[in-house]
């Protein structure tokens, strides 16, 4: 389960910037392997550009605190995305995004 709370920082007619912070609570079975049993919180920003009716840029950043369950030495990460989104008829929309995260465990030392 995840809880989230989004604020709208700021808007006018082409442009917004929401600023979100989420929780992942530890809702899932550890023992049956469905989850860490730990609690992660995820701060991101989000921008939204609209550069003509129906098509918008947007990207955002973010930070994630992960848990870490016995055993695991999980990375707190940055990540990022950016994309375009078009409105071809009112009932749809296209669009591509690029999304970037760190890795979250460290890598490994190469193999002789």
């Amino acid at each position: 389960m995840v809880a989230a709370l989004t604020y709208a920082a700021y808007e006018s007619s082409t442009l917004v910037h929401d600023v979100t912070g989420k929780v992942k609570l530890p809702t899932a079975s550890e023992a049956d392997g469905l989850g860490t049993g730990k609690t992660d919180c995820i701060a991101q920003t989000d921008a939204y550009y609209t550069m003509r009716p129906g098509l918008a840029a947007f990207a955002g950043v973010g930070f994630r605190h992960f848990g870490d369950p016995a055993g695991a030495n999980f990375r707190d990460v940055f990540s990022g995305n950016t994309g375009l989104s078009w409105k071809v008829l009112p009932q749809m929309t296209i669009g591509a995004s690029f999304d970037y995260r760190q890795a979250v465990i460290a890598k490994r030392d190469p193999m002789p």
